[in-house]
């Protein structure tokens, strides 16, 4: 991808029920404005491997009828001064094992299920949060996986909105001098690992079977 800028790009199979794999690799950074989503069709396999970097604030979205569908980020990703909103409809359907830079807040969107991974420790400045939405009268979260192997997954603030969690899948996933801020019904779940932060605040009281240590 040899100095490539893109509003919008989306993946879809040719048929719904077809098995499909796309893979953009390159050496070279893909700025993305808007938009890259998976839509429609069955077991997709998405995997970008070359960098991406932000030109506006922009979105990676797996549509709730992509069935069984995967995007992987596997290059670095930069903020470059942007928010990245990570939109996956569907269990575990966004990974990203890239290291995310720059300057810019990662906002997990309401029905998402998201996972943060890989060798290397992100180094962004700004917030994670895990965002709601009201739906039929009913509070809509969203679940944040974190698997660095060399963390933090979280450099700095992580905000767990209302009926969001927040999975340790190994120690050490969040700064030690971050702030951790969980609204009513939100849960930071520890699974059996360690970690130290710089402060807690909880809203309404305990809302996790777990609390931070």
């Amino acid at each position: 991808v040899p100095h490539l800028t893109v509003a919008s790009l989306s993946f879809r199979a040719n048929a719904d029920f077809q098995t499909t794999d796309f893979v953009i690799s390159g050496n070279e950074t893909l700025g993305v404005g808007q938009l890259i989503e998976v839509t429609a069709g069955t077991d997709q396999e998405v995997n970008i491997s070359c960098g991406l970097r932000l030109a506006g604030n922009a979105t990676l979205h797996v549509d709730y009828f992509a069935d069984d569908s995967r995007l992987q980020v596997v290059g670095p990703v930069n903020h470059n001064g942007h928010d990245l909103l990570l939109n996956g409809e569907t269990d575990n359907s966004i990974e990203v094992s890239g290291v995310i830079s720059g300057s810019g807040n990662l906002r997990i969107i309401p029905g998402s299920s998201v996972k943060l991974r890989g060798d290397h420790p992100n180094t962004f400045s700004g917030e994670v949060r895990l965002e709601t939405r009201s739906e039929s009268g009913f509070i809509v979260g969203t679940e944040l996986i974190l698997d660095k192997q060399n963390g933090p997954a979280v450099p700095g603030p992580l905000l767990i909105g209302a009926n969001c969690t927040a999975k340790l899948d190994q120690a050490h996933q969040i700064s030690d001098g971050a702030t951790v801020k969980i609204s009513p019904g939100g849960q930071l779940r520890l699974q059996g690992h360690t970690d130290t932060i710089g402060s807690l605040s909880l809203a309404g009281g305990p809302t996790g079977e777990e609390t931070k240590q």
